[in-house]
């Protein structure tokens, strides 16, 4: 949820303010800076999920951020694990995250061309046709002890 946040080191030090002493706090989060996506045009793949970590999401690359985060919060013994989602179903994370329609929000928030959007639709359609469709992200799970 901390991709969402307006203020996610004030949300954190409510955390770890109602935690308990030697309480732990964990955090669950996507780093959309780790998206990757099998597609026939690697950087138009690319520039439609950067806009989905850049522009779509308010932190959508915190995840990554939250290990000194919690360090600067004053967590002791922080640990990660990474977990990574991947995906062969377009239509289990279409379904989730809209990921088909990503590319028309970019373009109508002028970050790709019309035409662009266009062909990234017709392009992830062969990609899920042609049942080579893979998309995978990363989610951290961050811990530390008050």
């Amino acid at each position: 949820m901390f991709q969402h946040l307006l203020n996610p080191e004030r949300a954190l030090a409510e955390m770890v303010r109602v935690c308990r002493s030697a309480g732990r706090v964990v955090v669950v989060d996507p780093d959309y800076d780790t998206q990757v996506m099998e597609f026939p045009d690697q950087n138009l793949a690319r520039s439609v999920l950067r806009y989905r970590a850049d522009r779509m999401l308010r932190n959508g690359a915190i995840a990554h951020r939250m290990p000194a985060m919690f360090r600067d919060a004053g967590l002791r013994s922080v640990q990660v694990d990474p977990l990574t989602l991947t995906v062969r179903d377009p239509t289990a994370i279409d379904n989730v995250m809209g990921l088909r329609t990503w590319a028309r929000g970019a373009a109508a928030n002028e970050f790709l061309s019309t035409e662009d959007a266009g062909r990234w639709e017709r392009l992830f359609d062969e990609t899920v046709r042609s049942g080579k469709f893979l998309y995978a992200v990363t989610f951290f799970i961050t811990s530390g002890v008050r």
